[in-house]
């Protein structure tokens, strides 16, 4: 599998064979691709061991992994109980499994908002911890484990808490786990900014660009 040269802008799209076909399988021979798949994840159990999930390795143009929540808490944001020692190792097994393969790691969809909050914005109930504690705690998470993307439409609050969680290991010589950049809704697109670098990152979620 070939080195892959990160610029100000990685554009990573879905697991769909058509896009395959368009960004892969029809760009010249010995030229350079510049977007990038999913690997398919198996969802009839989201509580699965990862190599179940995603059996198959990363190559030139698999190049991450993109996850439900509820591969963490099968439950689901809405019903989820209290943040767990048991949450994290799972957390941390999904990570660590996508590291060792090659792959980044992305999670969807993260919120912590009031009712009211979800009908200003016309959020995902289905998506919502229900408070910003509670979701804070799984940012913290994310972040801690090695989360390379983490998505939520509370994109301020989320990158607000990313940088602190930077400049507070810069502060106390600490090493990070992992990459975490954060994501926000606009328009049926989901933009990413990379929280380490600075690189701006965009990821199409439809069917094409």
């Amino acid at each position: 599998m070939e080195t892959l040269e990160v610029r100000p802008v990685l554009v990573l799209t879905g697991e769909s064979e058509e896009q395959k076909a368009v960004f892969y399988d029809q760009a010249a021979e010995g030229g350079k691709l510049l977007v990038f798949g999913a690997v398919r994840t198996n969802t009839h159990d989201p509580s699965a061991p990862p190599e179940v999930l995603a059996p198959n390795p990363a190559d030139n143009y698999h190049r991450w992994w993109n996850n439900s929540w509820r591969a963490v808490e099968p439950e689901g944001q809405s019903k989820a109980a209290d943040w767990t020692v048991e949450k994290e190792s799972r957390l941390s097994q999904l990570v660590r499994y996508a590291h060792g393969h090659n792959l980044w790691i992305r999670f969807y969809t993260l919120d912590g908002a009031t009712k009211q909050e979800l009908s200003c914005n016309g959020w995902f109930s289905s998506y919502n911890f229900g408070s910003s504690e509670a979701v804070r705690k799984r940012w913290e998470a994310a972040a801690r484990e090695g989360v390379d993307y983490i998505a939520s439409d509370q994109y301020e609050e989320l990158g607000a808490l990313l940088k602190s969680l930077r400049s507070k290991r810069a502060t106390t010589n600490q090493t990070p786990s992992g990459r975490a950049r954060y994501e926000f809704m606009a328009g049926g697109s989901a933009f990413s900014r990379r929280v380490r670098s600075g690189c701006r990152t965009l990821r199409f979620s439809g069917c094409g660009l």
